[in-house]
């Protein structure tokens, strides 16, 4: 039976697999902390733009997330915001938009809610994160390892980059918690180009996580503008 989750539920359940101090205000997903248990990284990839009624439609071109899928777990989760960055936020601290209120990249300087990623590392647990400048700025200081990508129109480079510089954080850093951000799904309007790209690169990073005992969660951040009726997006669990 499908199991309806909320996006303020991940933050909870990667802290408590992680066995770190953090107070957040969704619930830990018993069944998933009890699958993940044991796992020593845990990569959290943000997919923009990933609906849960696209992502079925695209499954014929995501054969990596369906491996992932297949040996694992998968989530109808509601969506608690219909943009990018309150949904970011929430997913990264476990809270509903209304209590974190960072609706724009600036309100997380505003702020006193820190994310899983910083209290990860203010407890001695290595923490990166990879994406789009502005938004990994925000970070900087806050966790062990950020990586920076500029903006650019070319959306297939951005995430090249993204995925790049993510393989070399695992490898290089082996983090224990790793949130790495990719956009094409949404800036090329959910279509089975973007889809195969975007797999690919999930392909690589989760290839790159072979033997580190790693749990992946793949959750999309809001379905797409398109789809203003749709309030859910897929959170896909699996042992690497």
């Amino acid at each position: 039976m499908m199991v309806i989750l909320s996006q303020v539920d991940i933050a909870p359940t990667i802290v408590k697999i992680l066995s770190l101090q953090y107070r957040a205000d969704g619930k830990q997903v018993e069944e998933i902390v009890d699958y993940g248990r044991g796992c020593r990284m845990v990569v959290l990839l943000i997919i923009d733009g990933l609906g849960y009624a696209l992502f079925n439609e695209l499954k014929e071109y995501l054969p990596n997330i369906n491996r992932v899928s297949s040996v694992g777990k998968i989530y109808e989760c509601e969506a608690v915001a219909s943009y990018t960055t309150p949904a970011i936020a929430s997913i990264l601290c476990g809270k509903l938009p209304e209590e974190h209120e960072i609706y724009r990249t600036g309100d997380v300087y505003k702020s006193d809610v820190k994310s899983i990623a910083e209290a990860a590392s203010e407890q001695g647990t290595k923490s990166a994160v990879v994406m789009e400048e502005e938004g990994a700025s925000t970070f900087e200081g806050r966790v062990d390892v950020v990586r920076k990508i500029r903006n650019r129109p070319e959306i297939l480079e951005f995430d090249r980059l993204v995925t790049e510089a993510s393989v070399n954080v695992i490898r290089e850093v082996k983090p224990r918690i790793l949130i790495s951000h990719l956009r094409a799904i949404d800036k090329l309007n959910g279509s089975s180009e973007a889809a195969r790209h975007i797999d690919k690169n999930i392909g690589k990073i989760l290839d790159a996580c072979r033997r580190m005992e790693a749990l992946a969660m793949l959750c999309g951040d809001h379905p797409p503008h398109s789809q203003l009726e749709q309030r859910s997006v897929p959170l896909v669990v699996g042992k690497v």
